[in-house]
Order: structure tokens, then sequence, then C-alpha cells
């Protein structure tokens, strides 16, 4: 799966773009400042959001901290720390004389919590970012945009996803700084981790689904530039409830 990260001092230094392959910020863990751990709960991060293919860890699926030291053939510590950090942010549930299970996000209780917070938090922060964006900050979200629209061309669902986090996550932080970013990064990659599912099956019978989504990235960058804030928070948010409405979640 990967290679013995305690051993290679180089995969302690990887940062959440070196694991992720998406956004270019690593969240901070305030509740430890080993590096092995942050490497290990990025491991885990994407198995589940961004798998390689072979999805070895699913969500609903049990984890055990024996399964993934072995894995990366790390010691159970920095297994545990990891894991404990991803309980805090709500990716994994412990159940008495069961042991833990990946949450399924996919459970409409989950999915409608996830995409409800998703929602209040992302309007809010295209409607802030209207009125401050720079022209650097238009320049990297069209940057962005450029590369969803790549994907799309070429029909290539993984490099679609990981443009369309980093796009979205961009604009968390150019509104509200790291702080709004790192408060709301496990929600989103919880919500980017359900989209996979339902993304990868309606990929597969129709190839022009990724160039369907109301509200483009490209009219988004459009309102920004225009700072227009009631219009960018109205867009983002049939852009984001249209895959709600795929998902059978919106309310």
């Amino acid at each position: 799966m990967t290679d013995n990260i305690e051993s290679n001092p180089a995969a302690t230094h990887l940062s959440m773009n070196d694991i992720l392959e998406t956004v270019h910020f690593r969240v901070r863990n305030k509740h430890s400042n080993n590096r092995l751990s942050d490497a290990v709960y990025e491991h885990i991060l994407k198995e589940l959001v961004f798998p390689d293919g072979q999805d070895q860890l699913q969500i609903g699926s049990k984890i055990t901290e024996s399964m993934i030291a072995t894995d990366l053939r790390v010691s159970n510590g920095p297994v545990r720390d990891a894991m404990a950090r991803l309980r805090r942010e709500g990716w994994i549930i412990t159940l008495h004389n069961r042991g833990s299970y990946v949450v399924d996000f996919t459970l409409p209780e989950n999915s409608r919590e996830i995409y409800k917070f998703r929602l209040s938090v992302e309007a809010g922060a295209f409607y802030t970012l209207a009125e401050t964006i720079t022209d650097e900050q238009l320049n990297e979200l069209k940057s962005c945009t450029m590369d969803t629209e790549r994907a799309v061309g070429q029909g290539d669902l993984a490099a679609y996803r990981k443009a369309d986090a980093e796009f979205h996550l961009k604009v968390l932080e150019m509104a509200g700084g790291r702080s709004l970013r790192d408060l709301a990064a496990p929600k989103f990659l919880q919500w980017f981790a359900v989209s996979r599912l339902i993304l990868k099956d309606m990929f597969n019978d129709d190839r022009n689904i990724l160039s369907k989504p109301s509200g483009s990235h490209e009219d988004l960058c459009q309102l920004l530039a225009n700072h227009d804030g009631t219009g960018a928070a109205e867009l983002i948010t049939h852009h984001c409830s249209y895959v709600a409405q795929l998902l059978g979640i919106e309310e």
C-alpha cells in the first residue's frame, strides 16, 4: 500500500498536498506535534476521500489500529493518535464491544448534516470573499477552474474531484483565513467522500455528468470578480444543492 513511513524520513514530511494530491495546505493538529501520526492521519484521509482505485479502506468498514499499523509498517502509537484525531473530527465511531468503524456518511442523517454545514459555511464564505477578493486570488481560483474543465474534457473523474476540492477549500481560506479553513476542512472532505460514491456510479453511466452541475466555477469566479456577494452566495447554494439532490438529501 505504501512505503514504511516510520523508517523513511521523507515520508514523515509529507504535506496534505503530497498525501491528498489536491489542496495546497496542511490541516493543523492542535493535539499533537507528531509528524508521523500526521502522516498516518493523512494517509487514512486519502484512502477515504481520494482513493487510488483499490478502495482498501471504505466508508462504513471496520478499522483497527493493528490493521493500519500493519499496512503502513509503523508502530501502534502514531496510529492510535491518528485515529483519536479522526474520531474527534467525526470520521470514526467506536461502538462498545464492537470496535471502531468508519462513519457511513451515505446514511441520510449523516450526509444531510454535512450538507447543511457545507451550505451555511460556503455561502457565507463566497459572500465575504466577493467584497475583498484580489486579482491574485481570483487568478488562483480561475486556475482551479481550468483544471476542472480540463478534467471534464478528458473524462477524468479523479482529476475533476481533486480540482473541485481545491477550488472550494481555497475559497474558505481566502474568505476566512486558516481558522475557517481548519474548522471546516473535515466536514468538507467528508462531503467529498460522500459525493465520490454517487459521482463514481453516475460517471460510469454518463460521462457528461461532470459538465452538468448547477452553478459552474467559471460563473462563480465571474460573480466574485464583479464583487457580487449576494449573487455568489445564491449560485453556490445551487451548486451545492445539485449533488444533494442526486443523493436525495435536500429538504
